[in-house]
């Protein structure tokens, strides 16, 4: 029988070459080449679009910590050298210090001050000028007061003599020192520091600042009130 005539031999041919194939393909001594292309790959898909039609907000930039330290140092610097000036200031020499007891005022020389407003470390002394306030007041000079009258003594620091005919006499100002002789119908003192001495007088008064009044004879209605003084003397 011809072995091309058998059917089975014929098909054993036919599927030789595959299993060869196919063992060839296992073992890895052949690449395996599989039929056909594949797809090439889409291109890549473009960045998608901003609205620009809104600010964008940044985080602001964090200061570094030199520049924090060089910012402390100078704040410190400038407050010590205010209060270095501000001290110098309080304590340094001034222009207008005195000199040889004598105020200089700005760029000129000393001011000669008369003997009485001298500076003496106290108080300022204040002189007041002797202001007459009649003829024959002041130093010296005896005044006839009005009968059943009135007259009235003021001024600084004078020097008075009253002859009082039933008259009533006031005195004020300051420092002054008033004789009345006579009968008086009534004494009134007011103001500093008067000196008044009165020798008869029905009524005497006292009020205002350290007034001092003495009368010699009668028994006359005292009204004194503060630090005010009239006593017999």
């Amino acid at each position: 029988m011809n072995p091309q005539d058998d059917p089975e031999a014929r098909i054993r041919d036919l599927e030789r070459p595959l299993a060869d194939r196919a063992r060839t393909s296992e073992l890895g001594t052949q690449p395996y080449s599989v039929g056909g292309t594949y797809p090439s790959p889409p291109p890549p898909l473009p960045p998608p679009a901003y609205d620009t039609s809104y600010p964008v907000a940044y985080p602001a930039p964090k200061s570094s910590h030199t520049s924090v330290v060089v910012l402390v140092i100078v704040v410190l610097t400038l407050l010590v050298v205010g209060a270095g000036v501000a001290i110098y200031f309080a304590n340094g020499p001034r222009d207008s210090a005195t000199t040889a007891g004598r105020p200089v005022v700005g760029g000129g020389g000393p001011i000669d001050l008369p003997p009485e407003v001298l500076p003496t470390g106290g108080p300022p002394v204040v002189v007041f000028p002797d202001v007459p306030d009649f003829p024959g007041s002041g130093t010296g000079g005896v005044v006839q007061a009005p009968v059943n009258g009135t007259y009235s003594v003021s001024g600084v620091r004078n020097d008075k003599r009253i002859v009082c005919h039933d008259s009533m006499i006031s005195v004020s100002g300051v420092s002054n020192q008033v004789t009345i002789t006579g009968h008086c119908a009534s004494v009134t003192v007011s103001g500093v520091e008067n000196m008044v001495t009165v020798e008869d007088s029905a009524a005497i008064s006292a009020s205002g600042f350290d007034n001092r009044v003495f009368f010699k004879t009668g028994d006359p209605e005292i009204n004194a009130s503060g630090d005010n003084v009239v006593e017999r003397g």
